[in-house]
């Protein structure tokens, strides 16, 4: 498009700064892709593009786009879609995380969890969503878990090689399980076969699969485990106003409040219809304070403005100094302290040359060690 005889280059992409891990770092992402926020008004994939912050190049452009990107982080944008950019996924793997037992003796009768491994396998370029420690008949083995709220054809390879990987890791028998969060094609079944063009079977590999939307409502709730009540709202009669208000009353009443955020963010992912949207807000608008309080929201804040303080960041270095811009990656991604973030962006802003650049940043790096 040409306008005022200068022609402007028209950019329908924008970097997204390592919000989909199933994506490159630098990968792309469509510039129009929807924010999410912490309460379904905000969170149902809110309406509207999100500004391009790409930096152009000249020192005053530079603090052009970091004026604009604390504007972005100080309006409650931290992060955009970052924030729940796979709303089903992040959201299981915090809820596991917070109720590790629930799960092992949902999956597993009788297991107990010990602890939680990495989920990333050494000297492979493999990570998986959850590698659990767990003792079942006094003995120790490790339960291994997906979580798939979209088609995967490789699935149950996938657990297969995950499953190896960790064995040869640990030393101990793995047990792999893939939840399903919602109905879709290409869904894997147990147990994966290998057989030769002679019929000859040369594999067979057992795992556990759960389709969610199989699973009646009360069948989760009578189980006792309160854990699972935010997963309800998945199963194949969890969508009714009924169920959902039972859900609701159940955890407020036990003030498990995590876990009623947890259950109002998949209830939101579930009803898409106006008048479904319209009462789940109603329905929890008499906790929204509490929820507001609680730790689930306030971490994903305060993780939404460091991933917003680092990009911006790191998007002044690429427009002023790129040739420094991997010292500057390796040398702030473990600074979680908003405020040391906030000065690096105006003194990478204002500083004239590179090489004085590069000494603050060690300077800083110096001084968080010493922290």
């Amino acid at each position: 498009m040409v306008r005022g005889g200068r022609r402007l280059e028209k950019t329908s992409r924008e970097r997204c700064p390592g919000c989909h891990p199933e994506r490159s770092a630098g990968s792309l992402c469509p510039a129009s892709q929807t924010l999410r926020g912490v309460y379904p008004e905000r969170s149902e994939w809110a309406q509207g593009d999100r500004p391009s912050l790409k930096c152009p190049t000249g020192r005053y452009k530079a603090r052009q786009a970091a004026s604009s990107m604390l504007h972005f982080q100080q309006n409650n944008y931290v992060g955009g879609p970052c924030d729940l950019a796979k709303p089903w996924d992040d959201t299981m793997k915090r809820l596991i995380r917070a109720y590790p037992q629930h799960f092992v003796s949902w999956v597993l009768k009788g297991a107990i969890f010990k602890d939680a491994l990495s989920i990333e396998l050494k000297n492979w370029t493999r990570e998986t969503d959850f590698l659990l420690d767990v003792i079942q008949n006094e003995q120790q083995m490790l339960m291994h878990m997906e979580f798939q709220s979209r088609e995967d054809e490789d699935m149950a390879q996938r657990l297969l090689e995950y499953n190896v990987l960790a064995t040869r890791e640990h030393g101990r028998p793995v047990l792999s399980c893939v939840i399903y969060l919602r109905k879709d094609s290409g869904i894997a079944e147990s147990p994966l076969k290998w057989e030769l063009p002679t019929g000859q079977e040369i594999l067979r590999f057992h795992f556990i699969v759960i389709k969610l939307w199989e699973i009646a409502a009360d069948e989760l709730i009578q189980t006792g485990l309160t854990g699972l009540l935010p997963l309800v709202p998945l199963t194949k009669d969890g969508g009714q106003y009924e169920t959902i208000d039972e859900v609701a009353t159940k955890l407020a009443t036990a003030e498990e409040y995590n876990l009623l955020e947890y259950a109002r963010r998949f209830a939101s992912l579930v009803f898409k219809d106006g008048s479904d949207r319209e009462w789940l807000n109603r329905r929890f608008a008499v906790y929204k304070d509490i929820l507001d309080d609680s730790w689930v929201v306030q971490e994903e804040r305060q993780e939404g403005k460091l991933r917003a303080l680092h990009q911006a960041l790191l998007d002044i270095v690429q427009a002023r100094f790129p040739e420094i811009l991997p010292y500057t990656k390796k040398q702030t991604e473990g600074i979680e302290d908003t405020e040391i973030l906030r000065r690096l962006i105006v003194k990478m802003s204002t500083v004239p040359t590179a090489e004085e650049a590069l000494q603050y940043l060690f300077t800083v790096r110096e001084n968080e060690k010493k922290n």
